[in-house]
């Protein structure tokens, strides 16, 4: 089968910026690369859920439990997006995210916390290419931040 590349520009913001190349085939066929996410949610029927709800829209998701698995996907493939709930049993979410950043400097990560609290917020603004959102937060609202970091 026949294919080139292509790509498309894409405003961010103020900036513009070039989107992930897709394939066109010779049936016009579009290949789009897989965007793996990441979720690292501490409850399995949230962790579900979020799950359900994205590959619906055709992402493949992985989730997770706890900080260690995810430490091992992460280790394992790249990741195009890790969603973190930082209300984790085991270590503090901000600790948490600071090691998911020390595996992997460049992945976008939206941090998703009960907390309302200015030393957490300050300690989130410091990481660099992160979102946070406050619970209770809808589906609808993450999704549109996915929306946001991975365009289509």
């Amino acid at each position: 089968m026949k294919c080139f590349q292509a790509s498309n520009w894409v405003k961010k913001g103020a900036l513009k910026v070039l989107s992930p190349p897709i394939r066109l085939c010779k049936n016009w066929t579009i290949l789009v690369p897989h965007q793996r996410v990441l979720i690292l949610e501490p409850s399995r029927e949230l962790a579900d859920k979020s799950r359900n709800l994205l590959e619906r829209e055709r992402y493949e998701v992985e989730i997770v439990l706890n900080l260690k698995s995810a430490e091992n996907i992460i280790r394992e493939r790249r990741m195009s997006l890790i969603i973190v709930d930082l209300d984790l049993e085991e270590i503090s979410g901000v600790e948490a995210v600071k090691r998911i950043r020390r595996l992997d400097k460049t992945v976008p990560i939206i941090a998703i916390h009960s907390q309302d609290s200015e030393e957490v917020s300050e300690a989130l603004y410091l990481i660099e290419n992160i979102s946070y959102l406050k619970k209770p937060v809808e589906f609808e609202d993450i999704f549109e931040r996915i929306k946001e970091i991975l365009p289509r």
